[in-house]
């Protein structure tokens, strides 16, 4: 009964998942495991955070290893998240899934505002759709696509406007979060011993994060933007019953935002001077003025060769090249 891939993850030996949702593995920080989905390294270089997140039921298989590790997996100190993606197979299969509800609290005064239930309030759609492409069997594909979103369980009460006139006492959520994700692959198979697969992943997430400061000035302060894509293509050639070879080429890009509007010079923003409230007082009007973006490029090229010598001998080599264009605005 678990909805995301952290949640999967922590039901492993040796993982813990933070306050704030990160990932922890055999007390290590957070940024230091590395993340990998389909045979390569998708970890954003500037937190070790994964830069791409991968939903469950697009997950064929997910392996956590958070003892030693091989030498082709680097950038990592506490362990390997390694996830593989569903491939469409000879037959179609579809599936919708839905859920809805919304959070129930008896004590209007620690948690005020969700005594007003609405079946609406959190709800989730996602679906997919895979099978051999009408081209032919040796082309198959795999869709997926999610959208969830849920007001959350802390509410704002709006005594103050942003101007610091005074507002109409409504009760608005503080924690919300809307999501959008997609992904899909096409598998194309050359040869009998050469086979060629593109795959992409999408997301796209707003959410603003409880700031108790503006319980009652619950429109000033910022909302937090996010979306990322990963691009990649692999080849894969048998070259001998107990030898074969990968090409793995890919490029991924992670870009967060954080503001209330999106120019700075909005005439709705006000001086910095309208948040100054006594240590102990919620917020009375203003705005946070907060702008900040970061945005990674990463591209990457991996090569492996894997031999099974003999029954009790494996030998395997490769390279790898990572190329990282970061941007940082705050």
């Amino acid at each position: 009964p678990v909805q995301e891939l952290g949640e999967i993850l922590s039901l492993q030996a040796g993982v813990t998942v933070g306050r704030g949702g990160e990932i922890h593995i055999r007390g290590g920080r957070s940024s230091e495991i590395a993340y990998w989905v389909d045979g390569k390294p998708v970890t954003d270089a500037y937190d070790g955070s994964l830069s791409i997140p991968v939903e469950n039921n697009a997950i064929q298989e997910l392996q956590v290893v958070s003892g030693t590790f091989n030498a082709e997996y680097g950038n990592a100190m506490s362990g390997i998240v390694n996830i593989v993606t569903k491939d469409g197979g000879e037959h179609y299969v579809g599936n919708v899934r839905m859920y809805s509800g919304d959070y129930v609290s008896g004590d209007s005064h620690i948690f005020a505002g969700i005594d007003k239930t609405s079946l609406l309030a959190h709800h989730n759609i996602e679906g997919s759709l895979s099978g051999p492409a009408p081209l032919g069997n040796s082309l198959t594909f795999y869709l997926f696509g999610r959208y969830f979103k849920t007001d959350g369980w802390l509410y704002g009460n709006r005594k103050f406007n942003t101007d610091g006139s005074t507002g109409d006492g409504a009760e608005i959520p503080m924690n919300w979060s809307k999501k959008f994700s997609l992904q899909g692959k096409l598998r194309y198979e050359l040869t009998s011993s050469l086979r060629l697969s593109i795959s992409t992943i999408g997301n796209k997430r707003d959410y603003r994060d409880y700031n108790h400061f503006f319980r009652l000035n619950p429109d000033g302060d910022v909302i937090k933007r996010e979306k990322g894509f990963d691009l990649a293509a692999v080849v894969t050639h048998v070259l001998s019953p107990v030898t074969f070879y990968t090409l793995n080429l890919s490029k991924f890009n992670k870009e967060f935002r954080e503001y209330l509007y999106e120019n700075p010079l909005d005439p709705r923003y006000f001086h910095q001077d309208s948040l100054n409230e006594q240590s102990y007082s919620f917020s009375g009007g203003g705005t946070n003025l907060h702008h900040f973006r970061r945005q990674t490029t990463t591209y990457v090229g991996k090569f492996d060769l894997t031999s099974q010598v003999t029954p009790l001998h494996q030998v395997k080599v490769g390279l790898e090249a990572k190329f990282h264009r970061m941007y940082l605005d705050d």
